[in-house]
Parts: structure tokens; C-alpha cells; sequence
């Protein structure tokens, strides 16, 4: 592929991963789950025991938690601050997937 084509690739999937991460709502009754205890998880204080509605919930790996919890942190209670670092993944999986 030609220089030109791999920008148009890589602006495509920033475009695509980041810029309309926060215009879609969290509807979605897991994501809603995960995005919920990584708000708790802040406002509580508690990053080594994920609750939610004040039950433990061990249902991911706490480094998902910690991660969605610090997109929090950085951006406020935002959909795209719970999507963040997912996204931040998604593009490194397809750099990989290109390598």
C-alpha cells in the first residue's frame, strides 16, 4: 500500500475509534455494568474491591476496572472516558494485526 493509503487508514480508524466514541450512549446492560463499577470504584475510593450497587463484582480483571477508572479520572463521568481505553487497545490491536 502507498503512503497516501495507510494515512487514509490510520485518520479513518482515529476517526472511527476516538472522535465518535462519546456521541453513542451507554445502553447496553454489560457495558452499563462496567462503566457503573469503574464510577463506583472512583467515587468510593475502593480500587481493589470492584462493586456495584454495593455488591462485590469480580465479573472482568480488576485491571479493566482500573483502566475505565482512570479514563474517568482524566475525562469526568463521560461515555467516551468509559470507552477510552478500549479504543486505545482497539488501536494497538490493529497496528499489531498490520505488522
Amino acid at each position: 500500500m502507498s503512503r497516501k493509503s495507510w494515512t487514509v487508514f490510520w485518520l479513518a480508524a482515529l476517526l472511527l475509534l476516538f472522535v465518535f466514541n462519546g456521541s453513542l450512549l451507554i445502553t447496553d446492560s454489560v457495558e452499563s455494568n462496567y462503566a457503573l463499577t469503574a464510577k463506583e470504584m472512583v467515587v468510593s475510593g475502593d480500587w481493589l474491591s470492584p462493586q456495584i450497587y454495593g455488591q462485590y463484582w469480580f465479573d472482568k480483571p480488576v485491571f479493566f476496572y482500573w483502566l475505565t477508572a482512570l479514563g474517568f479520572k482524566i475525562f469526568g463521568f463521560t461515555e467516551f472516558a468509559a470507552r477510552f481505553f478500549p479504543s486505545c487497545f482497539g488501536l494497538a490491536v490493529l497496528g499489531l494485526l498490520i505488522w
